[in-house]
């Protein structure tokens, strides 16, 4: 898989874009949807709002008037949409990562905001790939929001 990664830091979060990236690509390679992805050029999205953007976007999109932690938006309808796809390009969608909220679940989580950052990115990889919310999906964005938090800073 080549993976292609744009990134958007409206919040001035000073993460270090090459680990977000390879948060991302973890998520994709370790999710088990690797083989099918494999030779593929896959495309992700990655940017952190502001808390009244995200609300804004949560509105229009979710009809919940509510700031969250993470968005994910994709051109595939499940799994099984994204299964079908025979081209070699693939958008596979844009993730929103409101930074304001991720620090404050930081904090009520007992967990570092570079811990949280991992957690939510690759949760909002997973939910792009298809996963809904399990055991599995829990357990896989832990592991790498572990493995990478130490490098986010």
């Amino acid at each position: 898989m080549r993976l292609h990664f744009e990134f958007i830091d409206q919040e001035a979060s000073g993460f270090a874009v090459a680990v977000l990236e390879k948060i991302v690509r973890a998520s994709i390679v370790r999710s088990r949807y690797d083989s099918f992805l494999h030779g593929k050029d896959v495309t992700v999205s990655v940017a952190f709002i502001s808390a009244d953007e995200m609300r804004r976007v949560n509105a229009s999109t979710r009809d919940k008037n509510v700031v969250t932690d993470v968005l994910s938006f994709g051109d595939y309808s499940d799994d099984l949409d994204l299964l079908k796809v025979r081209e070699n390009n693939i958008f596979l969608g844009e993730v929103l990562l409101c930074w304001d909220f991720i620090q404050k679940s930081a904090t009520i989580h007992g967990v570092t905001a570079s811990f949280e950052v991992g957690y939510v990115l690759s949760h909002g990889i997973l939910h792009l790939l298809g996963y809904e919310h399990s055991a599995e999906m829990f357990a896989l964005q832990a592991s790498i929001s572990e493995e990478y938090c130490a490098q986010l800073l």
